[in-house]
């Protein structure tokens, strides 16, 4: 939906579904995700999303984050990457999902792979380097370079090494990625 449409469109259908998903993992209760174009069957959504509109603020994301802590293991790619857009591609929430994406990235199709590839750029230009304790850039490429995405990941790298400094590992990194990017002789 859009601000005041009254109609549903594939997006928000496709959120809903997702975060349906979180509650039907929850209750082991069959929550099915409505259809684009069918508000009718669901007389409560729409209303249900104006309110979230209107009054999920920094402490309703906060809370929503915590649980993440808590559940991250449990989500699918889907339910992730929903929950990254939902935080407009939040760098807090994606070290949360990091660790699960280590584990199934690497093995998951072409398709996700890329999909993922999008996500990793989206958070990248979302973030501002003022100094943090982590590396994001560093973890960016490392993520790309799991799934052989050797060119974003030699980027990334390359931003590591701009933004937090030299290091070894950022170098050392930065180079299998150059090499592996090369085209084959």
């Amino acid at each position: 939906m859009d601000g005041g449409s009254n109609s549903w469109d594939r997006k928000t259908c496709a959120t809903y579904g997702l975060v349906g998903e979180d509650f039907r993992l929850r209750d082991s209760k069959p929550a099915p995700a409505p259809k684009a174009g069918d508000e009718s069957q669901w007389p409560q959504t729409p209303p249900a999303v104006q309110s979230h509109r209107a009054h999920f603020g920094p402490d309703g994301f906060f809370k929503v984050e915590k649980s993440l802590e808590q559940r991250s293991g449990d989500f699918s790619l889907e339910l992730m990457a929903a929950y990254l857009e939902r935080s407009h591609w939040d760098s807090k929430i994606f070290y949360l999902f990091e660790p699960e994406l280590k584990l199934r990235l690497p093995p998951a199709g072409h398709n996700v792979q890329t999909g993922w590839s999008d996500i990793l750029e989206r958070i990248w230009r979302r973030y501002r380097p003022i100094g943090d304790a982590e590396d994001l850039a560093f973890h960016l490429g490392s993520l790309a370079g799991s799934m052989l995405h050797w060119r974003q990941a030699a980027a990334f790298f390359k931003a590591s090494l701009r933004y937090c400094g030299e290091h070894s590992a950022t170098h050392y990194n930065a180079g299998i990625a150059k090499l592996a990017a090369r085209p084959s002789r």
